[in-house]
């Protein structure tokens, strides 16, 4: 029977992450198990800024946005020195097992201390919902709703003075915040990291839109310099042209009622998938509706075989966004 049971967050933070320190404190209470909480992540456990939880903190800490127990990214926790300093003060406090909230890089780092007898089970907690494995991750519905109302806002100046603009979401190597975000908000033109156009055909697509009241284009980062971008587009079509780059605005904000439901569910079958039926060493996710578990070494970053339904539904969205009145 594990006794102590410890929780850090890692990687970007996520809106819903406190949901399931806040669950998962007061889930193991009940089960007589003692909750710990690690802050700073990774580097936490190696300098050892452990804290126990407690119903009070639990409760406080539900709605909050970011990560209340702090996150760092921690690239020297892929040497095995340090690993197993890791692994030796995890033991010296007693820990049994530790959850990790995060995304692909934090269940690696947790598969790590496998080695070294710790039990680890991953939750996904991503805004860029590039844990493929599970269909959705913590945070990426609030941070798609945050996307949703900025792009909104600004689509009313671009249609009080019919302006092209640009808006940059994030995403990493990930498409699907920039395309659900383009739908949600009936964008003319949605690019993503795998179906990326050069600019010339961008250009090209924009001056064929010969009747216009604004045009909105929803991009993945890293694809463009869009304020450069701006610029050529506004040169070679005499629209006017502006870039919106979101940038961490994204990431902050107390979890939208989807992010919190599922923060709660994956949480609750994390810790009995982890004391009641022993598993260690797998995440959790969910898939057509149903929680599962997946080995951490299966994980493979962003699914590639988003890019095929991406495609398909662009094709028609492209064709039904260029009907003529």
């Amino acid at each position: 029977m594990l006794k102590n049971v410890a929780i850090l967050t890692s990687g970007g933070d996520a809106p819903g992450m406190n949901v399931v320190c806040s669950i998962a404190i007061k889930y193991l209470i009940s089960l007589n198990i003692t909750p710990y909480l690690i802050y700073n992540g990774f580097k936490g456990i190696i300098n050892k800024e452990f804290k126990k939880g407690s119903i009070k903190f639990a409760n406080h800490i539900f709605n909050l946005g970011g990560s209340i127990i702090k996150s760092a990214r921690f690239v020297e926790f892929e040497q095995k020195k340090v690993q197993e300093q890791a692994a030796q003060n995890l033991k010296e406090l007693g820990i049994d097992a530790l959850i990790v909230v995060g995304g692909d890089g934090s269940f690696i780092g947790a598969s790590k201390l496998e080695q070294f007898n710790i039990k680890c089970i991953g939750i996904p907690a991503s805004i860029d919902n590039d844990i493929c494995a599970s269909e959705y991750s913590i945070g990426f519905d609030t941070c798609l709703n945050t996307i949703k109302k900025a792009i909104m806002q600004i689509y009313d100046t671009s249609y009080s003075h019919h302006r092209c603009m640009i808006i940059e979401t994030m995403g990493r190597n990930c498409g699907d915040l920039a395309f659900y975000g383009g739908l949600a908000t009936n964008a003319k033109i949605i690019i993503i990291s795998k179906l990326k156009i050069a600019k010339k055909d961008l250009i090209a697509k924009i001056k064929q839109i010969k009747e216009f009241e604004n045009i909105i284009i929803v991009v993945s980062e890293h694809l463009y310099d869009c304020v450069q971008l701006a610029k050529e587009i506004e040169q070679e079509t005499k629209i006017v042209t502006r870039a919106n780059v979101l940038s961490h605005i994204q990431r902050g904000g107390a979890p939208s009622a989807f992010d919190a439901i599922l923060a709660t569910k994956l949480t609750i079958f994390a810790i009995e998938q982890l004391i009641i039926k022993n598993k260690s060493n797998v995440f959790v996710g969910i898939k057509n509706n149903c929680l599962i578990t997946t080995p951490i070494s299966e994980n493979t970053n962003v699914n590639d075989s988003k890019t095929k339904q991406f495609q398909k539904y662009l094709k028609t969205w492209n064709l039904i966004q260029n009907i003529k009145n």
